[in-house]
């Protein structure tokens, strides 16, 4: 529920800590530990990573393990099943692992085994195997490998390889491929803006980076609106994505999922054993071109394109490590520089047709296939980064971690309004058009700096079960300008005429779609894990606090003039606070239930506000024509003021207010001729001389959402399970505030509310049909049924544009995750399929019916529940496709030097082609309406010796013409393109 004024309630994060430090001295003192021995017989730990193992034997045997920290990393048990006693447990617990134990009157002390002879003894060393087996627990309980098919709930892991082997051409190219994963807008804007299965933008999905968020909101003009994570995979080690909402600290109004990134660590860069280490990786890449300054210009052929021997793409970093006894240290630099990529030239006949809801984003109503041609030179998708990494990680004991990291980003990159791509028709023999050369616009780069730094702290003491502290303090800043705003409501910085506005389809566009953005955010969470047994079985508490600030603000100052004309960029701060709590009991070992819930508060303030006449008087005038020398100028008739005595004079003329300045200043002119119209050829009008302001606006809100989850453990390797957790999304500053765009928020917004199912079933097996191979499966089907959802609303009474809620909307449909790894060979498959996206509203409906013309534009038949959404709906631009595949086939050869595949990446047209009358009122927030196509990505790694090794990719093999899904701007994906890289270990 939510209320304008909030009740009282305690703090969530002094709740938080208030838990942590009494709720220990709450739970039961374990009986557990005194019968150990007699019920040894009874456990059951499973296989996984040794540090999970040994925390699970602690819990069983009431024992406190002590051991070296680095000597457990990366290790693997196979598990205890049915041991006969304490000792048998831990023997079968550390089974090849090269660890053996000692028992003393505090416990059990781990060291490594003593060596022996090489009769019979597998000598385990150094080994860089990729897509192999799990990665380990991150230290931060972030989800490894195993962890998608191990724990309930739907997740997607990316380790460091897959990364750098399928980094593509933009940032979101990273993740293609993942299960019920995409990217909004890939090629235009050099971001990140995450659709996880159908939800998309504006807090639903947030990044978080070692711990910190970065976001900034996009205006896309008619297309709609992005949130966009600016980020270089370059210097990312792993990601980790949860589905769905999440009990996670840091995950408030994530109703839509969570994508985690961990940056580079010391083990990305140094062997076991080694003490300090450089990596240096570079690569080149063909299949584009520098671009070139000028406004307007011809989309250049495939005959322009580079070559890997003429190298206009290419990338370098150099990363630095070192560790000590009980720290580490990484530094790294890294550089790409990309030009405009051409696009493919198979199959582009296949968007001859329109395929286009109703006349596209924007003002065309062209073909993707009509604007670029197959093999053409795509415009504003070039990118010029540079990423800097610091990183410094203090582990005074075993027990605790402390890490402080630094990421600078600092990137210039191609970016256009979608609804100005556009190519001026070819001259025929019916038509001449001016611009006879068939232009096309290239802006301006977008330009993003970034300084995010975050402190992470974890206390997990073996000895304490009912005490896993993680911390994370983190700020980030960013400014930004970009080409992207509403000419309408964008300050101009200066008083500027009517018949002087910037065109923002020529070359004066700047000024009328800057926007110079800095924005500022700030959080803090703190979660603890207590974990206690007693006779009615295992229990793990989990519980925690988040608080974090955004303020956001033009990075110059805006003039009065501005305010008074109601331009301005957006201009406000809001504060989210939530606490979490969960309670999970494993009476038996087959079953295991969870109970919880999240407490969210939230509160925005909009420094804006809309600026109205409060006094004026009435000014006569009249117009004239400006000469010089006899000759009329270019233009119009201007306005004429008379002087202070009320004559129309020459010098009245000249000192008539023309923008900040006058005529005379303005124009160099020496004669005029006046204007005949009107009554006695004057004119009269009112001249504001005071402005009042409206109240700025302010809201808050609250809510509880619960979570249940259910899991049936069939065996130690297959698990069912059934999730329902509820979410709140709270308005986020874009939707709360005034700003450069054409929506204006509604005055009771309300937070969406996400009703979400995910139910599955998972297998993971080791050593099935031969030693050390691995089987894993996951399927799960999912519903987010959410009401209040938040979107842009039309109304064409009054042809105004509002930041709204409708009744309702829902997706749901089913995934699938697989994969078969025997070493020489292995395979990846995964597919998901959407039942059904739709929206609801009987407000929307009915206005849509009573409209005057509704039964000539056809909607008087319109339903209260549709398909994706009501016209100008953001979600239209963001249903994502019916069905994908996504595939994978690898083989290890030569002793496992080579590791060559390919990868197929299927995805259908979209769930539904909104191309109705409801779907396409108002003419924006239009569907781009993307065709199947099938992606195949070929590549191969070499390592010449353990420390240097070489990559060859060659993504869109087939050359391929194609549209990215969810893709708001006319532009084809790049066609084939061979990528070389070189990475060196010293």
């Amino acid at each position: 529920m939510t209320s304008p004024h909030p009740l009282p309630c305690p703090r969530p994060l002094a709740l938080a800590l208030c838990l942590a430090i009494i709720g220990p001295a709450l739970l039961p003192v374990s009986a557990h530990a005194q019968n150990a021995a007699a019920t040894a017989d009874q456990w059951h730990i499973a296989a996984g990573p040794l540090d999970q193992a040994l925390t699970a034997f602690g819990q069983h045997s009431g024992l406190n393990v002590a051991v070296d920290a680095r000597l457990t990393r990366g290790l693997r048990s196979p598990g205890v099943q049915r041991p006969e006693s304490v000792d048998a447990a831990l023997s079968q617990l550390l089974a090849d692992t090269g660890l053996t134990f000692q028992r003393d009157a505090e416990g059990v002390v781990l060291h490594p085994a003593p060596a022996r002879d090489n009769d019979g003894v597998r000598q385990i060393g150094t080994l860089r195997v990729g897509g192999e087996a799990s990665e380990g627990a991150s230290p931060w309980g972030l989800a490894d490998a195993d962890a998608v098919y191990r724990d309930s709930g739907s997740r997607v892991h990316l380790d460091h390889q897959q990364l750098e082997r399928f980094r593509g051409q933009s940032i979101g190219d990273v993740l293609a491929g993942a299960v019920g994963v995409h990217t909004g807008d890939v090629r235009n804007g050099g971001a990140l803006d995450v659709n996880i299965r159908g939800l998309q933008g504006q807090n639903r999905v947030p990044v978080i980076i070692d711990g910190g968020q970065q976001a900034i909101d996009v205006y896309r003009g008619y297309a709609g609106l992005q949130q966009r994570s600016y980020l270089d995979p370059d210097l990312i080690s792993s990601v980790s994505i949860e589905k769905g909402p999440s009990l996670a600290a840091n995950a408030a109004s994530a109703i839509g999922g969570v994508v985690y990134m961990e940056t580079l660590n010391v083990d990305d860069i140094l062997d076991d054993g080694q003490s300090w280490g450089l990596r240096v990786r570079g690569g080149v890449a063909d299949n584009s071109i520098d671009r070139t300054r000028s406004f307007k210009q011809v989309a250049r052929g495939n005959d322009n394109r580079n070559s890997l021997r003429d190298p206009r793409d290419w990338n370098g970093s150099v990363a630095f490590a070192q560790r000590g006894e009980d720290w580490q240290f990484v530094a790294a630099y890294a550089r790409r520089r990309q030009g405009n990529y051409f696009a493919g030239r198979n199959g582009a006949d296949r968007y001859d047709d329109q395929h286009l809801s109703s006349g596209g984003t924007g003002m065309s109503s062209q073909a993707v296939s009509d604007m670029y041609h197959p093999g053409d030179e795509v415009l504003n998708t070039h990118t010029d980064n540079e990423s800097a990494l610091l990183k410094f990680t203090w582990t005074p004991n075993p027990d605790q971690r402390l890490e402080l990291s630094h990421r600078y980003f600092n990137s210039s990159f191609g970016e256009i309004m979608p609804s100005a791509i556009g190519r001026v028709g070819e001259s025929n023999e019916w038509v001449t058009y001016v611009d006879k050369a068939n232009t096309m616009f290239q802006f301006e780069p977008g330009q993003m700096r970034l300084n995010a730094t975050s402190l992470r702290h974890r206390y997990r003491p073996e000895a304490h079960p009912w005490l896993d502290l993680s911390s994370t303090l983190w700020f980030t800043t960013a400014t930004s300008r970009m080409f992207n705003s509403n000419i309408a409501n964008t300050p101009l910085f200066k008083d500027v005429p009517n018949d002087q506005m910037p065109d923002t389809l020529g070359e004066t566009y700047g000024p009328g779609l800057q926007s110079d953005v800095k924005t500022r955010r700030w959080g803090v969470d703190s979660s603890n894990t207590t974990r206690f047994s007693n006779g009615l079985g295992d229990w793990t508490l989990r519980y925690g606090a988040a608080f974090q600030h955004e303020d956001t603000a033009p990075n110059s100052p805006v003039l009065p003039v501005d305010y008074n004309n109601n331009r301005y960029l957006r201009s406000g701060t809001r504060r989210e606070a939530s606490a979490v709590a969960s309670l999970q009991w494993q009476p038996w070992d087959w079953l295991s239930l969870t109970a919880g819930g999240r407490f969210i508060d939230y509160r925005t303030r909009d420094r804006n506000r809309v600026a109205f006449v409060s006094e004026s008087r009435d000014l006569r005038y009249t117009f004239a024509r400006l000469s010089k020398g006899g000759q009329l100028l270019p233009g119009w008739y201007k306005e004429w003021y008379p002087d202070a005595q009320g004559n129309y004079t020459y010098d009245s003329l000249r000192a008539t207010p023309y923008g900040d300045s006058t005529l005379g200043q303005s124009y160099d002119f020496d004669g005029f001729i006046p204007d005949p119209r009107g009554a006695n050829g004057f004119y009269t009008k009112q001249i504001p001389t005071a402005w009042g302001y409206k109240p700025a606006i302010r809201r808050s809100g609250h809510g509880f959402a619960p979570y249940a989850e259910a899991r049936f453990n069939l065996d130690q390797d297959m698990f069912f399970y059934v999730k329902y957790a509820q979410g709140w999304k709270m308005p986020s500053l874009f939707e709360s505030t005034l700003g450069n765009s054409t929506s204006a928020p509604v005055a009771d917004l309300k937070p969406e509310k996400n009703r979400s199912w995910d139910i599955g079933f998972s297998l993971l097996k080791q050593d099935l049909w031969r030693d050390g191979d691995r089987l894993a499966f996951k399927v799960a089907w999912f519903k987010n049924d959410i009401d209040n959802a938040i979107t842009r609303r039309f109304d064409s009474s009054n042809w105004a544009f509002y930041v709204d809620n409708v009744d309702n909307y829902t997706i749901s449909g089913y995934e699938l995750q697989s994969g078969y790894d025997a070493g020489i060979v292995y395979l990846d498959l995964s597919a998901s399929y959407y039942q059904r996206a739709r929206t609801c509203d009987a407000a929307t409906a009915k206005r849509l019916r009573d409209d005057p013309y509704a039964k000539w534009s056809k909607l008087d038949t319109t339903q209260d529940c549709v398909d994706g959404g009501f016209g100008t709906s953001f979600v239209n631009a963001q249903n994502p496709p019916k069905y994908s595949i996504h595939s994978t086939l690898g083989f290890r050869l030569f002793d496992k030097r080579l590791d060559t595949g390919i990868r197929r990446t299927y995805n259908s047209g979209p769930t539904h082609e909104l191309d109705k009358p409801w779907n396409t009122t108002g003419s924006t927030g239009l569907q781009n309406i993307y065709l199947p196509t099938a992606i195949y990505d070929f590549y191969a790694r070499w390592q010449f010796t353990p420390k240097a090794e070489v990559e060859l990719v060659v993504n869109n093999l087939r050359n391929t013409y194609y549209m990215d899904t969810l893709a708001m701007s006319l532009m084809p994906g790049p066609g084939r393109t061979t990528r070389l890289s070189f990475t060196a270990r010293f």
